[in-house]
């Protein structure tokens, strides 16, 4: 069972879900391939994740690192994500921008 906040995106933004985290896209990209890590149960500070969840969270960002790569940065936040008014912890996961991600070709 999803907490109410993952509730708010389709099957086909899921791109995985592992144990006590999903994975989702993020509705308002800042970057391509911009994604959140949403913990199941409620969580408000990064603190508790780590006491409860740090091997479900370093498996989600191996996953992504599988995916996407290993130049990103990794953010949290404890506010509500996507305008919702639940607050609840998350992390960004940005893959750094280059010409490549964008499909920006070399003219060398």
């Amino acid at each position: 069972m999803l907490l109410k906040c993952c509730q708010t995106w389709n099957d086909n933004e899921v791109l995985f879900e592992h144990l006590s985290m999903v994975v989702v896209k993020a509705k308002l990209p800042m970057v391509p391939n911009h994604c959140l890590i949403i913990p199941r149960r409620h969580r408000e500070s990064l603190l508790d994740l780590i006491c409860f969840n740090f091997s479900h969270l370093q498996a989600c960002i191996r996953r992504l690192e599988e995916l996407y790569g290993r130049d990103y940065h990794l953010s949290t936040e404890n506010k509500a994500p996507a305008d919702l008014d639940t607050e609840h912890l998350h992390l960004h996961y940005m893959p750094k921008v280059t010409t490549q991600l964008l499909g920006i070709k070399n003219h060398d």
